[in-house]
């Protein structure tokens, strides 16, 4: 008994951060099984595309979108491999991204928490800190996203902070023969596979190294982490792919599909996203990027006297900076960035607990005040992006279930073998085993070609219906020219309400094979009563 309530005193900063994580998560999760009657749903159709893959490579040993054909539509290797060794044993395909971001999520708190024990700080602050990160990543969100970047967030950690206190540490004791631990290779590999933007900590490390002269131990680490990206670049190739997948490419805009952008990219991309305004995601990341090297310069002496926090800053300043001249627009939900954000978290409070007080001790009252507001001004965005996050993420979710997933269930009972085109790629994937064509790029090949040699056109979108032999497009008509659907016949479309996440609130349905569209019409009015309460169908005829 007293070893249970020594467990407990020990680590109740810990447990009860467990539960601040799980209380939002399951209200979300509830309110959205409420809406569903148990359904499963994710608040973006970017992950049914992990789970369309995955199946696929489970059940047929083939990475893509269909059994039929490979194509890189995935921006994370390792996420898409474990869910499809997953399957292989247990395939409970929407069960396990809840159960794989829920334990990275409570892997993070756990690894965070051991680091602020190192510190030496309070446990209140302890409780601060970990509370800040639930909050303002906010790992919830993540988790009800079902995505790789509860993964992302704890790899990155453990990557910039096990780095930084091996060469830190080494540094202030002066050591001239050094060895760098095994773990360091292997969290800078995963740092790398989970997600690209992993590269850009990785790149960080390796010029840290080579700043101090480390140079083999540079190359090897930069060998290592990125040997995964190295071999699945040249398989994607060998299979008629790019080097980069193809959401990365797209996703990224023009600048990486060709030498017009890259040149556009270094003399106005990056400019404007370092100063435009992008939304509060875009903001916050923004923000970070002057916080970071503000607290370095304001605790000066303190960071010259470890290693350790000078390196953190270091790195992450640096993979800010990167992320925002040529990672994916941050406009979009709260994903992309929060990897940089849980990073940093940890720091900046432990900066502020050591030194903070001291310096506010130090000041007078004009000064201290002046202080809690710069203080202010850097956090509001974070926590106005923190509030949007949380405020839309069941009703993401059930958008996503009142058009894609509804759309998905359609096509899977009428049209589950018919060659199908579409726009957003994701659910309707996952639920049905036809062949299909992404009009966007994400998921076929000949359309990724087409976008970045700038000729997807209304001439090619007909011409590759035809040679696929596309009998129906589910698409979101604003996405293109109104040139594009004069070839075929709209049979209707469905309007979803109070709309946040979707695409477009209007999702057409045309029978480009127009021979079936009175078909396509009667199937769909037998299907309407399936819909949610609120979808709204309307028919063109």
């Amino acid at each position: 008994m007293s070893s249970v309530k020594s467990f407990f005193s020990d680590n109740w900063v810990l447990l009860f951060s467990v539960f601040m994580l799980l209380v939002p998560t399951v209200l979300i999760e509830y309110s959205v099984l409420d809406f569903t009657h148990g359904e499963i749903v994710f608040a973006q159709d970017d992950t049914y595309i992990h789970l369309a893959i995955a199946r696929n490579l489970a059940k047929y040993g083939v990475w893509g979108i269909t059994k039929y054909e490979f194509v890189s539509a995935s921006s994370s290797i390792l996420y898409t491999l474990l869910l499809a060794g997953i399957f292989k044993l247990w395939p409970a395909y929407t069960l396990v991204p809840l159960i794989l971001n829920l334990s990275a999520s409570v892997g993070l708190l756990v690894v965070m928490h051991k680091w602020l024990v190192r510190q030496g700080i309070s446990r209140n602050a302890q409780l601060v800190t970990l509370l800040l990160v639930i909050f303002l990543v906010p790992l919830p969100v993540l988790i009800a996203l079902g995505m790789e970047h509860t993964l992302q967030c704890l790899f990155s950690f453990l990557f910039i902070y096990e780095f930084s206190d091996w060469f830190g540490t080494s540094m202030d004791k002066k050591e001239k023969e050094i060895s760098v631990p095994w773990t360091i290779y292997v969290y800078g590999l995963l740092t790398a596979t989970v997600r690209y933007e992993g590269t850009f900590l990785i790149l960080m490390g390796c010029l840290i190294l080579v700043y101090y002269r480390r140079w083999l131990f540079a190359v090897n680490l930069g060998l290592f982490s990125l040997l995964p990206i190295l071999i699945f670049g040249i398989y994607s190739i060998s299979r008629g792919g790019f080097f980069i997948p193809n959401s990365v490419l797209i996703k990224s805009g023009p600048s990486l599909l060709s030498t017009e952008g890259m040149v556009k990219l270094f003399t106005h991309d990056i400019y404007d996203k370092l100063t435009n305004y992008f939304g509060m995601n875009g903001v916050s990341l923004q923000r970070l990027l002057f916080l970071l090297p503000l607290l370095g310069l304001f605790f000066l002496d303190e960071v010259r006297k470890n290693s350790t926090f000078r390196l953190v800053l270091i790195i992450l300043t640096g993979g800010t900076f990167l992320h925002l001249a040529f990672a994916a627009s941050l406009a979009t939900f709260c994903r992309y960035e929060a990897y940089l954000i849980g990073s940093a978290i940890p720091i900046v409070c432990v900066l502020m607990v050591y030194w903070g007080k001291v310096f506010m001790h130090k000041k007078g009252v004009l000064s201290r005040g002046i202080v809690v507001y710069l203080c202010f001004l850097f956090i509001f965005p974070f926590l106005l992006r923190s509030t949007d996050a949380f405020g839309r993420i069941s009703l993401c979710c059930i958008n996503i279930y009142e058009q894609q997933y509804q759309a998905g269930r359609f096509l899977h009972r009428y049209y589950n073998n018919t060659v199908v085109s579409f726009n957003d790629i994701g659910a309707m994937s996952y639920q049905t085993e036809g062949s299909k064509v992404d009009l966007v790029g994400l998921g076929t090949q000949d359309v990724a070609i087409a976008v970045k040699m700038s000729r997807r056109t209304p001439a090619f979108i007909d011409s590759i219906s035809g040679a696929k032999r596309v009998k129906i497009a589910v698409v979101h008509e604003n996405w293109f020219e109104p040139e594009t659907f004069y070839p075929w016949k709209k049979v209707a479309h469905w309007y979803v309400p109070n709309n946040t996440t979707l695409a477009s609130p209007y999702l057409s349905f045309f029978a480009v094979d127009t021979t079936i569209a009175e078909g396509l019409e009667k199937n769909l009015k037998a299907f309407q009563s399936s819909l949610p309460a609120g979808v709204l169908a309307e028919y063109a005829n």
